[in-house]
């Protein structure tokens, strides 16, 4: 098991490794310490778990794509077989998850991935309520479809058909996020490492391309369920705010830039067929966000600061000026 940790989060942390201590199935958990402000290493020990979990530390935090990289090389370096499952230090899995992600390994290519349901991500509960894989969608800004979106309101289109999976078919995603990604040890020999470019955001997304490329399938296991400790920050109606994240006050810069310049530069790089359609239809969706913040109460002076960021993320992202950036 892996996973990565930062700032004062031990109370999180904390719980996943009680967790872990009570799976038979864990032999050894990697936690790379991306310069907490909690003395991690003293508080596994004194929590007594010292003798399964290691934790390497960082003198900077580094990132996530880095950090799960850095945990990846060392597995890979100590020889460990079986299988290796990514975690963040909020995510807290329900006591049969593993054991339902297990069960599936003797039917898994060496390249594929297992997936566990994190109820917080929507995208991964529709999917599920409507037995349907998840596919990206080609030329759509930031994974948003403005066009068919304004088609089907209008009445001009309609979207189309869908047979369901049967029931009991696992769920083929185009993308998943590192917390409850389950797959063999030996997978980064074949596909190489997070890429430590993206720094946050997006990298996880990278990474499944890659896998998908090498030929791997990701599967969603709807029984293997995990519980997330902390909301998700982009979620602003589940927030109780109704103001789109990206012109959110409660939203940081840094969240914000680094995830559309990250998405932008994943879309350019695997998804962007059709620039001009892509843009616009960015233009069109941000310009929606907009309208829909400033009718909640935003000052036009932040949506002002937080339209030039978004042009600023946009240009670096299609640019491919990645790795960490002066805000």
């Amino acid at each position: 098991m892996i996973t990565v940790t930062y700032g004062d989060r031990w109370a999180f942390l904390s719980q996943l490794l009680a967790f872990a201590a009570a799976q038979s199935a864990v032999r050894r958990v990697v936690v790379v310490d991306n310069n907490s402000a909690q003395p991690v290493e003293r508080l596994v020990e004194q929590a007594g778990h010292g003798h399964f979990v290691t934790v390497l530390t960082e003198s900077r935090n580094s990132g996530s794509a880095a950090a799960f990289g850095k945990a990846l090389r060392y597995v890979v370096e100590q020889g460990d077989s079986g299988f290796v499952y990514l975690l963040d230090d909020d995510n807290l899995p329900e006591p049969d998850a593993i054991r339902k992600l297990l069960e599936r390994t003797a039917s898994m290519a060496p390249g594929d991935v297992l997936l566990s349901l994190r109820k917080n991500r929507q995208y991964l509960m529709d999917a599920v309520n409507h037995r349907q894989n998840l596919r990206y969608r080609l030329n759509a800004f930031c994974g948003n479809e403005i066009w068919s979106s304004i088609g089907r309101r209008i009445g001009l289109s309609r979207p189309a058909p869908k047979t369901p999976l049967p029931v009991g078919v696992d769920i083929e995603s185009d993308f998943a996020p590192y917390g409850g990604m389950l797959f063999s040890a030996d997978l980064p020999r074949r596909v190489g490492y997070p890429n430590a470019d993206y720094f946050v955001y997006a990298d996880d997304y990278e990474y499944v391309c890659r896998i998908r490329a090498a030929g791997g399938i990701v599967r969603l296991c709807p029984d293997s369920v995990i519980a997330d400790l902390e909301e998700v920050w982009f979620d602003a109606d589940r927030n109780g705010e109704g103001v789109p994240a990206w012109f959110s006050p409660s939203s940081t810069d840094f969240r914000v830039f680094y995830s559309v310049r990250n998405r932008v530069a994943l879309e350019r790089a695997w998804l962007v067929t059709r620039p001009v359609p892509y843009f616009a239809g960015g233009f069109v969706f941000v310009l929606m966000q907009a309208i829909k913040a400033l009718r909640c109460g935003v000052q036009p002076k932040f949506m002002w600061h937080r339209l030039k960021l978004l042009w600023r993320a946009t240009k670096s992202g299609w640019q491919g000026h990645l790795g960490e950036a002066r805000l």
